[in-house]
């Protein structure tokens, strides 16, 4: 496994919406672009990552706004 996927996992067994109690974040992955998106569809938590950054400020910066 590699550290890409150890941190991809980590954060999908751990990670909580704070905007909805019934939903689960989800942090997946496209060639060129990371995403997470919540199991509730209309929650405001969904992030892409169009700026290129390493997986783990990404997650830090979707911390920051929605963790």
């Amino acid at each position: 496994m590699t550290d890409f996927e150890r941190i991809m996992n980590h954060f999908n067994l751990t990670a909580k919406c704070k905007r909805r109690r019934d939903a689960k974040p989800q942090l997946g992955y496209l060639p060129g672009c990371a995403f997470i998106e919540c199991s509730h569809e209309k929650c405001a938590c969904r992030m892409n990552d169009g700026e290129g950054l390493k997986l783990s400020e990404f997650i830090a910066k979707w911390n920051r706004r929605h963790g």
